[in-house]
C-alpha cells in the first residue's frame, strides 16, 4: 500500500500540497483547542482570584467594624454605681441606671403616698460617638431599653428648657448629667405634656387633684448645669 501511495504520489505533483494542507489544517484546529482550554483555564483561575479579593475585602470590613465599634472598657466601679456600654445600630450607647420620681406637678408637692406611686426605675441612655459627642439623651425601661413612658416622653424626651450638654469629657461627666436630668424629671410641667396618660401612670388631670395645698416646692440651683 505503501507503494501506491508513492506511486501516487509521483504521478500527481499536488499530493504533496494536498497533504500539507490537510496538515496545516490539524494543526491549526489542535492549536485552537488549546488556545481555548488555556483560556478557559485563565477565566477559571481569574474567577477564583476575584472571589478571594471579594471575601477578603468582606473579612477585612468585618475586622474593620469590630475595631471601630469596639465598646469600651468600663471598670468594676462604674459598673457597681450603675454604668454599662452597648453597641447600638454600630455606635456606643452608655445606660446609667436612675429613677424617675416625680415629687411636684408645676412646682406644687404632690401627695407622698401618690409620689411614691409614680416612683420607677429607669436608665438614662446616652448615644454618643468616638469624639464624645452626645447625640441623644433619653430614658428608657430597665426591661427591653425602649423609651420609657411617662408625661415628657416624645421619643426622646422633652427636657423643656433645660438643655443637655452635647459633649462629655469622661464617663464621670454622664453621671453628674444624668443626675441633672433626674431632677429635671422631679417636676411634671402640665403645661407642657407630650403624653396626657402615659402607660402605667394616671392621667394628667387625675394627677393633678394629688397635690398638696399650700405647699410648694423649693427651687434649688443644680450648679452641674453651668458646667458645660
Amino acid at each position: 500500500m505503501s507503494s501506491d501511495i508513492w506511486n501516487t504520489s509521483v504521478r500527481n505533483p499536488d499530493f504533496y500540497e494536498w497533504v500539507s494542507d490537510d496538515m496545516a489544517v490539524k494543526s491549526k484546529v489542535d492549536e485552537s483547542a488549546e488556545i481555548v482550554k488555556y483560556k478557559k483555564k485563565i477565566e477559571e483561575l481569574s474567577c477564583m482570584i476575584k472571589n478571594m479579593k471579594v471575601e477578603y475585602d468582606r473579612k477585612e470590613l468585618i475586622l474593620k467594624n469590630q475595631i471601630k465599634y469596639s465598646l469600651p472598657k468600663i471598670n468594676y466601679d462604674l459598673i457597681k454605681r450603675g454604668m454599662f456600654a452597648v453597641n447600638w445600630n454600630g455606635r456606643t450607647a452608655y445606660l446609667v441606671r436612675g429613677v424617675y420620681k416625680p415629687v411636684t406637678i408645676d412646682d406644687k408637692m404632690l401627695s407622698s403616698l401618690k409620689a411614691k406611686k409614680l416612683t420607677k426605675n429607669i436608665y438614662f441612655f446616652f448615644l454618643v460617638d468616638a469624639g464624645n459627642k452626645i447625640w441623644e439623651l433619653s430614658t428608657r425601661n430597665v426591661e427591653d431599653l425602649d423609651y420609657f413612658e411617662h408625661y415628657h416622653q416624645a421619643r426622646p424626651d422633652c427636657w423643656g428648657r433645660w438643655h443637655p450638654p452635647n459633649h462629655f469629657k469622661n464617663l464621670e461627666d454622664l453621671f453628674s448629667i444624668a443626675r441633672s436630668a433626674e431632677l429635671i424629671l422631679e417636676n411634671i410641667n402640665s403645661h407642657s405634656i407630650a403624653r396626657s396618660s402615659p402607660t402605667g401612670f394616671p392621667p394628667i388631670g387625675m394627677l393633678k387633684r394629688s397635690i398638696r395645698r399650700n405647699k410648694e416646692r423649693k427651687i434649688i440651683k443644680n450648679e452641674t448645669w453651668q458646667l458645660y
